[in-house]
């Protein structure tokens, strides 16, 4: 499928009627991850030989349930993606570590489960176990990696004990929100949201802010959740909208690309929503992550826009919207600018 067509089968998604295209981009990410685990640890074999071995066993030893949420969770996912990582020592141990777990040949608290009993890593298929009754696995802590962030901050340490209990307060509040509003988008978060990663920032200590990454599929980074002006609707919008962009790297992962392959950081344009430069690659996201918070919170508003909605919706009804997706055009895959700029036809 190219990037044109799956921006047009995602744009029916994110007007929130029939969202069954996400459960079939899910099963293509998954079964793409089935198929070249065996390659990965080949690969592997070449450098440890031994521990290549182990990992075979282990993943011979996994139920079909098991096997699917070991090679979903995001930082095995983006080993089994680029499997040179495994050249270095620290995955290599992370890898095989999850893998004991997952096959449960580890137990007890170790770096792989946060310290307040929500696993990163999901068990057996068992969602019941993500986040003490969560739809989500809910991260605190732990030795997770985060990539470096543009935007945002990178000062990120650990949440207490008393702060994971209010957030898990208003994560299930959300939770409840987003189902309330639109039982499919419910189902979409869940389906393109594998871990909820909640830390401090201390760079910027009363900013609430949200991230994702092309690198860990599914890995939605929330910060500051613990401050008392962060609502259960502030919350859900941000689950929402690291969901949309979880979509989309699902499918970048082994499909085209938005961005031309040479075209990498060769132009900025100005966000029509919130004045920022942005990559072209970054803007074409946000053209498809505003698009679904727009018919989200329209669906919560009956139709009259409101607060999240008048944000989602500003950019484009603004007049640079066009003129910012036409001079992106020659940096983007082929169709995707277009795609992109009759969205606002579908508002």
């Amino acid at each position: 499928m190219r990037i044109d067509e799956f921006i047009e089968r995602l744009r029916i998604v994110l007007s929130w009627e029939n969202t069954a295209f996400s459960k079939v981009i899910r099963s293509a990410y998954n079964r793409q991850l089935t198929e070249r685990i065996d390659a990965a640890v080949a690969a592997w074999a070449k450098i440890d030989s031994s521990a290549a071995e182990a990992a075979h066993l282990l993943l011979e030893a996994l139920t079909a349930a098991g096997r699917t949420d070991f090679i979903s969770a995001p930082h095995i996912a983006s080993i089994i993606i680029s499997p040179a990582m495994l050249s270095d020592s620290d995955h290599r141990k992370f890898f095989l570590k999850t893998l004991g777990i997952c096959a449960g040949c580890i137990s007890g608290d170790t770096a792989l489960y946060n310290h307040r009993g929500g696993t990163i890593t999901p068990g057996a298929g068992n969602r019941s176990n993500r986040g003490r009754g969560s739809n989500y696995a809910v991260s605190f802590g732990g030795e997770l990696s985060i990539p470096y962030m543009d935007r945002g901050g990178n000062r990120l340490r650990p949440v207490s004990v008393e702060d994971a209990s209010v957030i898990l307060g208003k994560l299930h509040g959300a939770e409840r929100l987003i189902k309330d509003i639109n039982r499919n988008a419910s189902a979409f978060s869940t389906q393109q949201t594998e871990v909820l990663a909640f830390r401090y920032e201390d760079e910027y200590p009363n900013g609430f802010s949200s991230g994702s990454f092309q690198t860990l599929p599914g890995f939605s980074l929330i910060c500051n959740c613990h401050l008392p002006s962060v609502s259960e609707r502030a919350l859900a919008d941000a689950i929402v909208h690291e969901a949309i962009h979880g979509i989309i790297y699902r499918f970048e992962a082994f499909g085209e690309r938005l961005l031309k392959g040479d075209q990498a950081g060769r132009l900025q344009v100005s966000s029509p929503w919130t004045g920022a430069r942005l990559s072209v690659e970054s803007f074409a996201q946000a053209c498809l992550v505003w698009f679904g918070l727009h018919h989200f919170w329209k669906n919560a508003s009956g139709g009259e826009p409101q607060g999240f909605d008048k944000r989602a919706t500003k950019g484009f009804i603004s007049s640079d919207y066009a003129t910012c997706c036409r001079s992106s055009a020659e940096y983007l895959a082929p169709g995707v600018a277009s795609r992109l700029e009759e969205l606002a036809h579908h508002l």
